[in-house]
């Protein structure tokens, strides 16, 4: 011990007094800093409390910056090359007070902020202190990323998150092919966007999938074609990570599974919601460009496409619902196809999405002006995944279906 009659202090020594043990070390500035504090605490409150700093430095060390530093004046009991009194108060980081009251308690556990004249008034009156608990996690490890475990046994909480964090991995067995999610709990929470085991213009494709309306609260249905695959265009070189609208499983196959699919997730603050997916894109664009040097962006690019329109004036008028339960069936259960109070552009997407999407080529936009609160109904006999007879279903109901020349927003996957 410095600053201490005997070589060796017991806490039994103390009884009856409040006790403070500081954790500290020569290397940390706030423990130095708040030593000129500690000694006038002690001065003031005389024999009812007492301050004893401990350290694991050795007492040559302690001694010479003591004596450096012109800390020596102070006079606190110091102990040196003390690990069992750290063993019986394991901690992170430092400073580190243990408060133990007069009958060898211990009340209190805090960082040095909360030494103070107030809380040692009130634990010496009360015999209780007002203080949160200093937490310290000590199985991290800092040569293990956060998120695969080198947060020891600290447990994240979503609600602490203020910056955005990614994490962007090949094909994780086990888990599902599932694109283009986006999750949050309520409007205060944080938004999750990402995909498991999908491809490259899959993830390319959620990024950008709000990116023709950025900075507008209410999702555009329209929008969420730029989700199929023929609304990608990959000008890459390398054409074998790109499943394109037509291709074969049997040549999708043949590409290695840790070159194709790839899982990522991004985690944002609530307050960035309207921009999260440009934060993913950038995300996406910096670690595949560092990784098989290429980037993706919307474009506006001239193609042919299904173009949906009323056949004439009375078409709309004609369409607009007459009521009842929402019903519209994309996988069609029936040799009928039915659609009944539910948006065009609603039924459109989900029509392409289960019988054309990867097997159409040709893009399909919505010209039928209709909005999302013009809720219609038809009904007509066809082959959903016949488009023949879609389309001649259509003009029984007042819509034609047709390829036509149009500028649109495509996703391009580029070279750098």
């Amino acid at each position: 011990m410095l600053n201490w009659p005997q070589p060796n202090l017991k806490l039994s020594e103390l009884k009856g007094k409040l006790v403070l043990i500081d954790f500290w070390g020569t290397y940390c500035g706030p423990c130095i800093n708040n030593m000129p504090h500690l000694a006038e605490l002690q001065k003031e409150f005389k024999d009812q409390i007492r301050v004893v700093q401990t350290t694991t430095e050795d007492r040559k060390t302690v001694n010479d910056f003591f004596k450096l530093s012109k800390l020596d004046t102070l006079n606190l009991p110091t102990a040196t090359s003390d690990k069992i009194t750290k063993a019986y108060f394991p901690h992170g980081s430092i400073p580190h007070v243990i408060w133990i009251d007069g009958k060898g308690k211990v009340v209190g556990i805090t960082r040095s902020e909360y030494v103070n004249k107030k809380n040692i008034e009130r634990i010496l009156t009360t015999g209780s202190l007002d203080a949160p608990v200093k937490k310290d996690i000590t199985d991290y490890n800092t040569h293990v990323p956060m998120l695969s475990g080198g947060l020891g046994s600290y447990q994240l909480d979503p609600n602490m998150i203020q910056y955005s964090r990614t994490f962007l991995t090949g094909k994780m067995d086990g888990m599902p092919a599932w694109g283009n999610y986006s999750y949050r709990t309520n409007q205060s929470q944080p938004i999750i966007v990402g995909g498991f085991n999908i491809s490259i213009s899959a993830l390319y494709s959620s990024a950008l999938v709000h990116q023709a309306k950025i900075g507008e609260k209410s999702f555009d249905i329209d929008n969420y074609c730029l989700t199929f695959y023929d609304r990608v265009l990959w000008k890459a070189k390398d054409s074998s990570l790109f499943y394109w609208s037509g291709r074969t499983e049997e040549s999708w196959k043949k590409v290695p599974d840790d070159r194709k699919y790839f899982t990522y997730e991004l985690v944002a603050p609530a307050e960035d919601s309207l921009t999260v997916k440009q934060t993913m894109l950038e995300d996406l664009n910096h670690n595949f460009g560092k990784l098989l040097k290429i980037k993706a962006g919307l474009e506006k690019v001239r193609m042919t496409c299904w173009v949906l329109k009323l056949s004439n004036k009375k078409s709309k008028k004609l369409l607009l619902t007459k009521g009842g339960n929402p019903y519209f069936d994309g996988k069609q259960k029936s040799p009928f196809v039915k659609v009944v109070n539910t948006p065009i552009s609603r039924f459109v997407t989900f029509w392409w999405i289960f019988n054309f999407n990867g097997r159409e080529t040709h893009p399909i936009i919505d010209e039928t002006g209709l909005s999302m609160n013009e809720k219609i109904d038809f009904t007509f006999e066809a082959d959903m995944k016949n488009m023949d007879q879609m389309r001649a279903g259509f003009k029984t109901v007042g819509l034609t279906l047709e390829l036509e020349d149009r500028d649109i927003d495509m996703v391009v996957i580029r070279d750098l």
